[in-house]
């Protein structure tokens, strides 16, 4: 599997480091971290990479990639059709905290379980 680079940013932004870079093994934690959340919670390891990794805004995500799996059905009315449903920004913001917090408590448990055994 290889390296989330963006989802390196959680590390970074959820823990406040002040090192810009991270090692190795704080890069593997992370991929098993958002493995994790993507066997658990695919939608929300797939907010944590839009928003990560391609860099897409809260509203390209709430557009472009949740409203189109929340409603399908949908995708073919035009943006601005008043009987088009959407997710809303907001919805999709406190998605992404939901996600960071999974996260970091797999974080936490990877960094446990590794004291443990080191």
């Amino acid at each position: 599997m290889g390296s989330y680079r963006g989802t390196h940013q959680v590390l970074i932004l959820k823990r406040k480091l002040s090192k810009p870079l991270i090692t190795d093994d704080e890069s593997a934690m992370i991929d098993k971290a958002v493995l994790r959340l993507h066997y658990n919670h695919p939608l929300l390891a797939k907010i944590i990479k839009k928003t990560y990794i391609s860099q897409n805004s809260i509203h390209e995500v709430a557009r472009y990639h949740v409203t189109l799996l929340e409603f399908p059905e949908q995708a073919s009315l035009d943006w601005n059709d008043p009987n088009k449903r959407k997710v809303a920004d907001k919805v999709v913001r406190s998605m992404l905290k939901v996600a960071h917090d999974i996260v970091e408590q797999e974080l936490n448990y990877i960094e446990s379980k590794q004291r443990k055994n080191g």
